[in-house]
């Protein structure tokens, strides 16, 4: 019986000598699964930092980007008003140049009534004087020398 009972008892740490082990192989791995959960809180750590100061990175420049679009639709609202007031001072310049013209027009159809043409102040004075002395003179010689045929004076 002592045998028996000395065997069982063997067995029995055997037993727990196999159950310590596999205990202590639980330990070291809980051990390992510790270290790794340190880094990870040390990584989380650091990264929770990183965001974060990505994150005000992000913020100022989200903030610089607003500026600058806000900045850009100033510009355009510029550039579209010198824009129509270009269209505009265009649109004056063209009504312009057509009133230029039509007074152009204007101006040289009354310089072509002004005109003095000298040819015709000369065609009429001598017009005029031929009528007024030439045909009368040449009349009145005429019957001149026909009356002095008439009395045989020449």
């Amino acid at each position: 019986m002592i045998c028996e009972k000395h065997e069982k008892l063997v067995e029995e740490i055997s037993g727990m000598k196999v159950r310590i082990d596999n205990l202590e192989d639980r330990v070291d791995d809980l051990d390992g699964i510790k270290e790794v959960i340190t880094r990870l809180v040390v990584l989380q750590e650091e990264r929770e930092k990183s965001d974060t100061q990505r994150d005000k990175e992000f913020k100022k420049q989200s903030e610089v980007l607003v500026s600058l679009q806000n900045t850009l639709i100033k510009i355009n609202n510029n550039l579209d008003a010198l824009n129509s007031e270009v269209k505009t001072a265009n649109d004056k310049i063209t009504r312009t140049n057509e009133r230029v013209g039509k007074l152009e027009e204007k101006f040289y159809q009354a310089e072509e009534k002004n005109k003095v043409d000298t040819r015709d102040i000369l065609k009429g004075y001598f017009s005029n004087l031929f009528l007024k002395w030439v045909i009368p003179i040449g009349a009145t010689a005429t019957l001149v020398a026909g009356i002095l045929k008439l009395f045989k004076l020449v």
